[in-house]
């Protein structure tokens, strides 16, 4: 019988048992066994060896990163454009809706972007905003309120909102 733990740690009983009863199958041959236990001792030796110094250098990367990288909240706002009397929100609209309610609360910036989507099986267009910002109760009230003017001013059902953590550097 080969001696599996010749030169190398395995590090539990349980390896030990699994390469031996590999080796122990009366369908391989002795040739077989050979390769396959070095192989095997091999793959070993080298998860063992190397594992922990890789695991340690990225929690050393991950540790680095987490100091300049704030984590904050990103926000995904989908605003369809159809109307229920079969016509759209304009460009104008979307324009002044943006101008009077949503700059005005969140004056550090955001995106928009054009997107097209299917609801309820028809395609529409929409706008998504995109917006980052620090968690707190008053950038939730002040989106809240945005969803709200949309679909009152819009008539529309409902405004798809997506929320993230996320981390940041600026």
């Amino acid at each position: 019988m080969l001696n599996l733990q010749s030169s190398c740690d395995f590090g539990t009983p349980d390896r030990i048992a699994i390469a031996q009863s590999l080796t122990n199958s009366p369908k391989l041959s002795s040739r077989r066994i050979g390769y396959f236990a070095i192989s095997f001792l091999a793959a070993v030796c080298w998860l063992n060896l190397f594992t922990p110094v890789v695991f340690a250098r990225d929690l050393e990367l991950l540790a680095q990163e987490s100091e300049t990288r704030e984590i904050w909240i990103k926000e995904e706002l989908y605003f369809g454009r159809g109307l229920p009397d079969g016509s759209m929100v304009s460009d104008e609209q979307w324009r002044e809706f943006v101008e009077t309610k949503i700059s005005p609360l969140f004056p550090d910036g955001f995106s928009i972007l054009d997107v097209n989507g299917y609801y309820l099986h028809n395609r529409e267009q929409a706008k998504l905003l995109i917006i980052l910002h620090p968690n707190s109760l008053e950038a939730e009230r002040s989106l809240t309120e945005i969803i709200n003017n949309y679909k009152e001013e819009f008539q529309q059902e409902s405004v798809l909102r997506v929320r993230d953590r996320v981390r940041v550097q600026f």
